[in-house]
């Protein structure tokens, strides 16, 4: 019977202890991602994964820049060809403030 009333008393304690930690769970705002917790379950370092997306992130602002450089880059080619072929078009005040922002 000890052993029985050993047992109930472990699992009580088991059981307020999920309590407690349910009931913090409002306090808490930080987001962790599950990648990173998976990491930290399967025994990995988590500053691996962070260190990959800091990476990933890096590279793909870099593929991004080039983007907007070379659509810049061809809008302001468009702009003059316009201009070379169709200068009546680049005299309006619209055009004027086109030409004033491209840069």
């Amino acid at each position: 019977m000890a052993i029985n009333l050993f047992g109930i008393k472990c699992c009580n304690s088991i059981l307020e202890h999920y309590q407690t930690i349910d009931e913090l769970k409002e306090n808490i705002d930080t987001h962790i991602p599950e990648e990173v917790i998976n990491y930290v379950e399967q025994g990995r370092n988590p500053d691996i994964f962070t260190q990959g997306f800091v990476e990933r992130a890096a590279s793909e602002n870099q593929f991004t820049n080039g983007k907007i450089k070379a659509v810049d880059e061809f809008r302001n080619i468009l702009s003059n060809e316009f201009k070379k072929h169709y200068p009546d078009l680049y005299d309006t005040e619209d055009n004027l403030e086109l030409e004033t922002t491209k840069e």
